[in-house]
């Protein structure tokens, strides 16, 4: 993205696989895991850093045994003293976040969860869902899309395992 200077402006994009009753988590994980979602949230997210909350921090490392390779896990936590693994950044809010990721890169992806996601939706430039069209139980949700504000740019439909879904791009109007 160009800013008015004419130079390029970081980027923040959210990125998350989201139900159609807009489930996004589910028992402390995802509620589906499919493999062509996350081999494109790899392709998107790889080599630029990444702001999540603890609880999806945590997550991460519980399933996979640590942090998300080749990129900058940026932590947001309440949490005084919170420890994270080397090439972790640890703040104690979204903006700190936002400015330690753009300090890194010219995107930023936002990975979740559902109270950094409401947090950052309003600074968003784009969104990149998986927007899965079957409802999934689940107890973190990802924050209403106000149409006014998103426009689609871009959908791809598919389907994986008996699940159909659509990789949609949004860009802010």
């Amino acid at each position: 993205m160009i800013d008015s200077d004419g130079k390029n402006k970081p980027e923040i994009i959210l990125i998350a696989s989201v139900a159609s009753n807009g489930v996004i988590g589910r028992d402390g994980g995802q509620p589906v895991y499919l493999k062509a979602d996350l081999k494109r949230f790899r392709q998107f997210t790889l080599h630029h850093p990444v702001i999540m909350g603890r609880k999806t921090f945590e997550a991460i490392v519980r399933k996979t045994g640590k942090p998300l390779s080749e990129r900058t896990s940026i932590i947001i936590t309440k949490q005084d003293g919170y420890s994270a693994p080397a090439g972790c950044v640890v703040c104690n809010s979204v903006q700190e976040a936002v400015e330690e990721g753009t300090k890194l890169d010219g995107n930023v992806f936002v990975i979740g969860g559902e109270q950094i996601f409401s947090q950052t939706i309003a600074i968003a430039d784009r969104l990149e869902l998986t927007e899965i069209h079957d409802e999934l139980p689940g107890d973190v949700y990802f924050p209403k899309i106000n149409k006014s504000e998103w426009r689609e740019t871009s959908r791809e439909e598919a389907e994986e395992d008996g699940m159909s879904y659509a990789f949609v791009s949004y860009g802010r109007k």
